[in-house]
């Protein structure tokens, strides 16, 4: 995984590691976007949403391919992990079917605050990505991080 610059904002761009997803955030929450450009069985998706929430992901944004597949893993394994859906541990999820990239990189950004909280820390994994994919999620990625307004810092 990459690291893209960004002011007040922490984001990590890169491929599903074979290997198992390792966050680059020590434990701390974050959004997570999942960018899905091949069908991949359920056993995998159960995987990856396993390993996101257990290393803190709060919020899951899923496009692309069966991305209500992957919405639906992430909500399946969330209320197995935490079934009286306790507010400090629920994990928020959505899928963007049909909807531009650019649009669901805004949303990842600008909409996916929880608890009044909004996210410092972003990762956006592809799965099966080809490299005309990863240049483009890359790139769109960076350009809507250019445009987002940039907090006032002790603003109340």
């Amino acid at each position: 995984m990459n690291r893209l610059d960004a002011a007040f904002k922490e984001v990590w761009v890169g491929d599903v590691p074979v290997a198992g997803f390792a966050s680059p955030f020590a434990g701390d929450e974050f959004a997570a976007m999942i960018a899905v450009f091949t069908r991949v069985p359920f056993v995998e998706k159960d995987r990856l949403a396993r390993s996101l929430i257990h290393q803190g992901c709060r919020y899951a944004v899923c496009a692309g391919v069966e991305c209500d597949d992957w919405e639906s893993a992430f909500d399946d394994v969330d209320v197995e992990q935490h079934p009286e859906g306790e507010a400090s541990r629920f994990v928020m999820t959505t899928s963007h079917k049909g909807e531009a990239l650019e649009t669901v990189a805004e949303f990842l950004f600008m909409c996916t605050a929880i608890e009044k909280k909004v996210p410092e820390r972003f990762v956006v994994l592809l799965v099966g990505a080809e490299g005309a994919h990863r240049e483009a999620v890359r790139e769109t990625v960076t350009r809507v991080l250019a445009s987002l307004p940039n907090p006032v810092v002790g603003w109340r």
